[in-house]
């Protein structure tokens, strides 16, 4: 469900609809801004090891949008906290628990 929802997948009949627009029509540009809404990390723990948990957390903010430092700084705080990994920004991947890692223990809305 979730690779249809972000268009990995395809459905062979029907639609689907993210905030009323059915991305199975759309071209790629379109897709992308689609898709930017959703933040998405792949289980098995793909996390960038020489990043810390909080510069994991930032890199899709600073590459893909216009935030400031301090907005960036509060979002992930604040996303980190609500899954349960607030003391952890500082940790290296590696110094992570496997259920810390594990993709489940991340979902949180941008």
């Amino acid at each position: 469900m979730l690779k249809h929802l972000n268009a990995l997948y395809l459905p062979d009949a029907g639609e689907v609809f993210i905030d009323g627009v059915d991305i199975t029509k759309l071209r790629q540009k379109e897709l992308y801004e689609v898709r930017s809404k959703f933040g998405v990390l792949f289980q098995g723990a793909a996390l960038l090891d020489s990043f810390n948990v909080f510069d994991n957390v930032a890199f899709p903010l600073r590459e893909k949008t216009s935030m400031t430092e301090s907005d960036i700084k509060k979002k992930v705080d604040d996303r980190l906290e609500q899954v349960g990994l607030g003391k952890m920004g500082r940790k290296l991947p590696a110094e992570l628990s496997g259920g810390m890692r594990n993709a489940r223990d991340w979902r949180a809305r941008w």
